[in-house]
């Protein structure tokens, strides 16, 4: 019997600017049983994979955590700010069977994201990796590969959802509630999550970074799967827990955590894509509308996107941007 064992998270929530990106990533732990012990890839995969980034280069750990950890300042002097979000996830995928990308495009195509629609996430591909040479990712793919195989731990997805701006106001003007975007996505992800098992017997576990400050999902989770039985398992302070039974009979344990990325390792590693992918995209936004304001002698430095340093950037592009194109890449909340 297996259980896969997956996680939700985004990057993106909050800022003014850019693409809201949530993921999914699903491990398959192989064997394990009901009223096994919780699994900890972080242990199995020890020294492999750990919590902290490698001091070095060149040696391992592999690092997976919060990508609030892992992603290094803009301003950082080596100039590479996706060190460690880029090693994990491009090593967990190549580990799974799937080739190095070349660029963030096959990316993109990998983890299953649809680019947004303005023509700023649309231009030039940013080549990869953007840290790293290829055969120094290999030598953390030929580590983590053996020592995933001797703990029975393989990854089954990794995909990513892009919100651009034009989609998450639109959610927010249909329900008058920016959580409704988390829910949104939270519902695409659990039906992607749920496509990899095919084996009536495996065990479903899914945990979600908790959204905001809701308590209760029974309803959100009714919604998001008709037809199924949902039954609350436990409300508290710090979490919340649903048995919920799909309308081909098969039982699935969602689990929404405060700090889940911290807890939960598939969370974190969410946490990572989701991270790194916003970032790739906020870098063809940066490149295309930075490119617009040299061919009219304008001075434009990149942004994050994030609502203070975004309204900065708002002020240096304003003789860049038509009324019409700031209304479509800016956010209402």
């Amino acid at each position: 019997m297996s259980l896969l064992y997956a996680g939700i998270d985004e990057a993106g929530f909050g800022p003014l600017l850019g693409p809201m990106c949530v993921a999914l990533c699903a491990l398959r732990i192989d064997p394990w049983r009901d009223g096994d012990a919780p699994p900890d890839p972080w242990a199995m995969l020890a020294p492999i994979v750990s919590r902290e980034p490698a001091r070095s280069k060149s040696v391992t750990p592999i690092a997976v955590a919060d990508s609030k950890r892992l992603k290094l300042p803009n301003s950082v002097a080596s100039g590479k700010p996706l060190l460690h979000l880029e090693r994990g996830v491009l090593a967990f995928l190549r580990a799974s069977g799937i080739e190095q990308p070349a660029d963030d495009q096959a990316l993109f195509d990998a983890i299953k994201l649809s680019i947004p629609g303005h023509p700023c996430y649309r231009g030039e591909s940013t080549p990869l990796p953007t840290a790293w040479r290829p055969e120094q990712l290999s030598i953390a793919v030929n580590q983590l590969m053996p020592a995933m195989n001797r703990a029975g731990v393989s990854l089954a997805g990794l995909s990513c959802l892009s919100i651009d701006e034009p989609q998450f106001n639109s959610i927010i003007e249909k329900t008058g509630s920016k959580a409704s975007v988390s829910l949104w996505a939270v519902r695409e992800l659990i039906h992607r999550a749920l496509a990899p098992s095919t084996d009536p017997s495996e065990s479903i576990r899914i945990v979600c970074d908790r959204l905001g400050g809701r308590e209760d999902y029974t309803k959100p989770l009714e919604r998001m799967l008709p037809g199924a039985s949902v039954t609350p398992l436990e409300h508290a302070e710090h979490h919340s827990r649903y048995s919920i039974t799909l309308t081909d009979s098969r039982v699935v344990i969602v689990h929404f955590q405060t700090e889940a990325e911290s807890a939960h390792f598939p969370v974190a590693l969410a946490s990572m894509t989701a991270k790194y992918a916003r970032e790739l995209l906020m870098a063809r936004f940066n490149r295309y509308f930075g490119a617009r304001a040299r061919d009219l002698g304008v001075e434009l430095k990149p942004t994050a996107g994030y609502t203070l340093d975004a309204r900065r950037w708002l002020a240096d592009a304003r003789d860049i941007l038509s009324e019409a194109e700031r209304s479509a890449i800016v956010r209402n909340a």
